[in-house]
């Protein structure tokens, strides 16, 4: 796809990904207010419980479709067929996972939290059930290159959520869990509709569907390993310490936690196409040299953000999700200790992908859950929603290390930069400013000596301040 539809889908692309960070940032600031800390610490549960069990039914198919779609949608009404006897088959297997998992939850819900009783565990599974079949169609969209389809799910799960659970919220938990089912049927209703072309249901048959899943595997298993990391620090939690409110706290932490590393990570998966495409033509040393230069401008960006964000998020927090969860805001520091080394970790996942060595980030997401969840299963019972954080640091500062040792050829990270970017976690041992003007006063001044560090430091150029991109794809040419 060049030119002009390039162009349109980027264009696409751009207006969701507006549209899920504001209701990402909308989410934090209505929802938890509106709740307490208590129904809220509830619903973060659930919420990561879905999320990890949504990806029982991942089976890697977006990898899927995009490998075996766009070919058959090039063959007519034979490549129809081969297009919906595909999706229907997952279809089939995500039903009966749906099934298994609502059946799981309502036999032992009560043990991993004990408000969460069969009736409410029916109710998750449910919500469970439904995303994982809305997830055929909106695969198959982006198979299709329709990726404006593709990212409505994505891009705008939260704006749906919010007015749901809002109404919800009368009638305590109950009502919130009734409301992110209806989310979901709000995003499988479209998705039913463009599965119209491709006929009726065929039977299940896993013979037909095998090699598919086999092909996806390793996908899966990756995809698996990273929320597995990343999100299941609320459900040890609750599991270990039945503390709800921390449960809550850690949520909405996480939440804005992985906001910012979705940022940042959608500008370091931009230059995975390019970097695949050197690699194709045998140019592994320029390759190299511009996955250094990805690091290092996304490295100084985290810096600028973690200056700012460390100023301001401990007096902000009480203001915008209400005095209840002021903790947050020191939370959020804690985790922050991870983020100068988060562009090191997902450039060195996606360049991994592109110098073609799944077998890399593999290792290297195994080792960072086994650190973190060896840190959660320590720390948790000791010191709560902090310890949860720690273990997250801890996780992804050991799949920092395995892609350093395992991609030791290709990886070559910018030392200089981390060190410098780093410079902005002192104020995680510092004490906050004490109120929100104050810490407005101190972040035009922090944030120019922090690019007179990066200057003198020589870890930015007087012209890359006025051009912060590290490769432009037309010239080949750093900045």
């Amino acid at each position: 796809m060049t030119g002009r539809p390039l162009l349109r889908a980027l264009s696409a692309l751009s207006l969701h990904k507006i549209g899920q960070i504001t209701g990402a940032l909308a989410f934090a600031v209505l929802v938890p207010r509106s709740l307490g800390p208590e129904l809220f610490g509830q619903l973060s549960f659930v919420l990561a419980l879905s999320l990890l069990l949504h990806m029982v039914g991942d089976l890697g198919s977006l990898d899927i479709m995009g490998r075996f779609v766009p070919g058959w949608a090039q063959e007519g009404a034979a490549g129809r067929r081969r297009i919906g006897g595909l999706v229907w088959q997952l279809t089939w297997a995500r039903l009966g996972l749906g099934v298994l998992i609502t059946l799981a939850l309502v036999g032992g819900g009560e043990w991993l939290a004990p408000w969460l009783g069969p009736g409410r565990a029916a109710l998750v599974g449910l919500g469970v059930a439904l995303r994982l079949l809305s997830w055929a169609p909106y695969h198959l969209s982006f198979g299709l290159n329709r990726m404006g389809r593709w990212a409505v799910e994505l891009s705008w799960r939260q704006w749906a959520m919010i007015p749901c659970l809002l109404v919800g919220r009368r009638w305590g938990l109950d009502g919130l869990l009734v409301g992110l089912v209806m989310a979901e049927v709000v995003f499988l209703a479209p998705g039913v509709f463009w599965l119209r072309p491709y006929g009726r249901p065929p039977r299940p048959a896993w013979a037909a569907l095998r090699p598919y899943v086999r092909f996806g595997l390793g996908f899966f298993l990756a995809n698996v390993l990273v929320v597995l990391l990343y999100r299941s620090g609320p459900v040890l939690l609750e599991v270990l310490t039945r503390d709800t409110v921390a449960v809550g706290y850690l949520g909405l932490a996480l939440s804005l936690y992985m906001l910012l590393i979705t940022i940042i990570g959608q500008y370091l998966t931009a230059f995975v196409p390019s970097l695949a495409l050197l690699t194709t033509r045998g140019q592994m040393t320029e390759a190299r040299r511009r996955l250094e230069r990805v690091i290092h401008h996304a490295t100084l960006a985290m810096g600028a953000l973690l200056l700012g964000l460390g100023l301001l998020i401990e007096p902000l927090a009480p203001l915008l999700f209400g005095p209840d969860f002021g903790p947050v805001g020191r939370l959020f520091l804690l985790l922050s200790l991870a983020l100068p080394l988060q562009p090191l970790v997902s450039a060195g996942r996606g360049a991994a992908a592109a110098f073609g060595r799944p077998r890399v980030a593999l290792a290297a997401m195994t080792v960072g859950l086994a650190v973190g969840l060896a840190a959660g299963l320590l720390l948790i019972p000791a010191y709560a929603a902090t310890g949860a954080g720690l273990a997250l640091v801890l996780g992804v500062l050991a799949t920092a290390v395995t892609l350093l040792r395992v991609g030791r050829d290709w990886l070559r990270p910018p030392w200089r930069s981390v060190a410098l970017a780093a410079l902005p976690l002192v104020l995680v041992f510092l004490p906050s400013p004490p109120s929100l003007p104050a810490a407005l006063a101190l972040m035009a001044p922090a944030l120019a000596v922090y690019l007179l560090v990066l200057l003198l430091g020589r870890g930015l150029t007087p012209t890359e301040l006025w051009r912060w991109v590290p490769f432009r794809n037309d010239s080949g040419r750093s900045p």
